[in-house]
């Protein structure tokens, strides 16, 4: 009988110790809710402003270099990409909402992550998927359409090219401008002074 109840109180303490380590765990675990863009969602506009909350979690700037701690680090934002990497997210340091512009429309994937200081995700990995749509066409900070952006290799060849051209186009000027300037003061001179005509040659009488 004895033992009966002794197996019983046991069980019973056993069961309290997890029940409390497991409530200390969870009530330490990061968690993060994104409120806004909210998924499903159509928007009107090429914007979307991202709100978010984050719980057991210390939101640090990285570029201070902290070193790693449980409970520390920064958001990483993603947007349609496919193929999430530390090098290609958004990084936010903030608690503040976050505006996302210039958005194509079509539908669109969001993806937001907890990570640490160092950039690495949690252990367990906390982030949240959103599918939202946007109607807007993207418009620029004067107000009117965004134009067409030349691509990477375009730009660099543009950019290389740039320097020189400039240089052959100012040598090219200097030299028209040179060749205008000593026409016309050849054009004064010959005005200032005019050739002298030479008396005809008178043949003398013997």
């Amino acid at each position: 009988m004895r033992k009966k109840i002794f197996g019983s109180i046991a069980g019973l303490v056993f069961a309290v110790v997890i029940t409390t380590l497991a409530s200390v765990v969870l009530a330490q675990t990061p968690t993060l809710v994104v409120e806004s863009p909210k998924n499903g969602e159509v928007i009107k506009t090429d914007e979307t402003l991202i709100k978010f909350k984050t719980e057991n979690f210390t939101l640090t700037d990285f570029r201070r270099k902290p070193p790693p701690q449980v409970g520390q680090g920064h958001l990483h934002f993603w947007i349609d990409q496919e193929n999430p990497t530390a090098q290609n997210a958004i990084n936010h340091i903030s608690k503040e909402p976050y505006l996302l512009t210039l958005l194509e429309p079509k539908e669109h994937t969001l993806v937001v992550e907890l990570v640490g200081n160092d950039h690495s995700s949690l252990d367990p990995k906390v982030a949240q998927t959103i599918k939202f749509k946007t109607t807007g066409i993207p418009k620029n900070k004067a107000g009117t359409e965004a134009s067409p952006q030349p691509t990477p290799k375009a730009k660099a060849f543009f950019d290389k090219l740039g320097s020189p051209l400039i240089v052959t186009t100012a040598l090219i000027v200097v030299v028209i401008l040179g060749g205008v300037l000593f026409y016309l003061r050849k054009v004064e001179e010959a005005k200032a002074n005019p050739p002298v005509k030479k008396p005809d040659k008178v043949d003398k009488q013997p």
